[in-house]
Formats: structure tokens, C-alpha cells, sequence
């Protein structure tokens, strides 16, 4: 078995529901918005409440096994309209200092969640090619100001050590994945006429966990001593 495949066993569903957790999150931060701001406007309420609705019918639709093997053909397509509705809800409100920038994070998680660590690095490069406009804006373009500065620097960071943790968590676990797959490949068979082949299992354990050296240590109830090998 793949490392990087196990993260979609199953996974559909409960990223179907952070998105619609996320997405009533949103909502309910756009009424918090101050009046004359950029995002108190009715065309981002009209896109919170579309995602709301989208996040829900996917959680409905996710019940049923059909949806989601047929999903898993496209796999990349609910991670591409998420981010075509984060990014266009980016650029509508305040670009590079946008409250509404924490549902990249969002991305990357559910990218290393259905891909390792596969996911995790595309949708971090995904997210930092969308952050780019808004971030050559607030550097050199029209939105230059130093709080929009600060605020690019911090998100870049973290984006990118998000990033990067998550890569090394999912490369950790297709690592486990793949040591306990090889379990299950045949032990090489020894003589049938000599002592059982502790030698060459104890060869086959330590190919299995990439090990340089190991021991194994035995004893019979009928004897007063133990063997090593």
C-alpha cells in the first residue's frame, strides 16, 4: 500500500465537514465586519452564504459511498473550487492584510490529510501563488503601507512553516505506512532441515524498519538457557 494513498481512505467526509464548519465560521465573522470596511459588502455576504449552502449540500452528498468514489476520480476538484473562493474572497475585501486569509490554512491541511505530504506542498505553493498579487501590491504597488507589510511578512511565514511541519508529519506517516506494509511480503524460506529460519526473519525485520543492526532473544520453557542471535 501507497503511504500517501492512506489519507484518503475516508477522508472525504471529514473534510466535508471542516469546510462547512469554515465556511459558517466565515459567515459569521463577514457580520462582525465594521461598517464602510472592505468586506461589509453585500457581493461578500452573497459569496459566504453561496460557500455556506455549496459546503453543505457536499456534507449531504458525502453520505453516500457513490459520491465519494466518484469524487476520488476527481480528487483535485473540490480543492480547486476552495481555493478559487478563498482567493476571490481575498482580493475582494482587503488583499494582503485580509481577515479572510486563515482559510488557506484550511487548504493546506486537507491537502496532507487525502495526499501526505504530496498535498501539503502543493497546496502550500498553491496558496503562496495566490498570496503573490496582493503581497507585490502591499511591497511596491498601490496598497504600499507599512501594516500591510508586517501583516505579508507574518502570513508568509506561517504559511510556510505550516507548510513545511505538515510536509514532515505526512512524509512521517506514509514512512509508517510503508515499514508495516512491508510486513506482509514473504519471509525468505531457510532449509526445511535445519533449526527454524530466525536468521532470516530477523533479516527481513530489519528490512522492514530500515534498521542497520538488531538482535533477537529466545528461550524454551524446557531448556536453562536463552539464545541470541
Amino acid at each position: 500500500m501507497n503511504g500517501g494513498q492512506l489519507f484518503s481512505v475516508r477522508s472525504g467526509r471529514v473534510i466535508a465537514a471542516g469546510r462547512a464548519m469554515l465556511a459558517l465560521f466565515l459567515l459569521a465573522a463577514y457580520f462582525q465586519s465594521p461598517p464602510g470596511s472592505p468586506e461589509a459588502t453585500p457581493s461578500i455576504a452573497a459569496l459566504l452564504v453561496a460557500y455556506l449552502l455549496w459546503s453543505g449540500a457536499v456534507v449531504v452528498a458525502s453520505r453516500s459511498p457513490t459520491f465519494v468514489y466518484r469524487l476520488a476520480r476527481s480528487r483535485w476538484l473540490l480543492p480547486s473550487i476552495d481555493l478559487a473562493v478563498f482567493t476571490l474572497l481575498l482580493y475582494r475585501t482587503s488583499g494582503a492584510d485580509s481577515p479572510f486569509f486563515s482559510p488557506f490554512i484550511f487548504l493546506i491541511l486537507g491537502g496532507t490529510i487525502q495526499w501526505g505530504s504530496r498535498g501539503a506542498l502543493v497546496m502550500g505553493l498553491l496558496t503562496l501563488a495566490a498570496f503573490t498579487p496582493a503581497a507585490a501590491s502591499a511591497m511596491i504597488g498601490t496598497d504600499h503601507d507599512i501594516r500591510s507589510v508586517q501583516v505579508l511578512v507574518l502570513r508568509v511565514g506561517y504559511t510556510m512553516v505550516v507548510t513545511v511541519m505538515l510536509m514532515a508529519f505526512g512524509r512521517h506517516i506514509e514512512r509508517v505506512v510503508e515499514e508495516l506494509s512491508r510486513l506482509s511480503d514473504p519471509v525468505a524460506e531457510g532449509d526445511a532441515d535445519h533449526d527454524p529460519p530466525v536468521r532470516e526473519c530477523l533479516r527481513h525485520a530489519l528490512w522492514v524498519f530500515g534498521a542497520e543492526r538488531g538482535m533477537f532473544l529466545w528461550g524454551e520453557a524446557d531448556e536453562p538457557y536463552a539464545s541470541l542471535v
